[in-house]
């Protein structure tokens, strides 16, 4: 299985400041590599792709904890208005929607051109 560690999140920032803390990014790290195993359909990763690949599990790994932070934070709210008081909240099936249309941009990002994602015969 693919592994990424805090020090390939470190290396991916190339010195910008971190957004996910080392003590969250283990398991954030751990379902990005997830969803990058069920994307290349847990095909063996040469050396040659392999910066790209931990690349995109940092990136991922990024979205994923920035998601779940926001859903803690906001407790699904999309807007709150102060005057005459609104709130509006999303629906959890939008929510998925838009994290799950950002993970495959990520996605085609970082593995578009390594052949990882085909899904064909060849």
């Amino acid at each position: 299985m693919l592994t990424v560690d805090y020090k390939d999140y470190m290396t991916f920032l190339r010195g910008a400041d971190p957004v996910v803390p080392p003590e969250a990014f283990g398991l954030a790290a751990q379902i990005a590599a997830q969803e990058v195993e069920t994307a290349t359909f847990h095909r063996a990763i040469s050396e040659e792709h392999l910066r790209a690949v931990k690349h995109c599990c940092c990136h991922l790994a990024q979205v994923l904890y920035l998601a779940e932070q926001r859903e803690t934070e906001t407790g699904g709210k999309t807007s709150e208005r102060v005057g005459s008081y609104s709130v509006t909240y999303g629906s959890a099936g939008e929510q998925q929607a838009r994290i799950s249309e950002e993970k495959r941009r990520i996605l085609r990002l970082w593995l578009a051109d390594t052949g990882l994602l085909y899904a064909g015969v060849g």
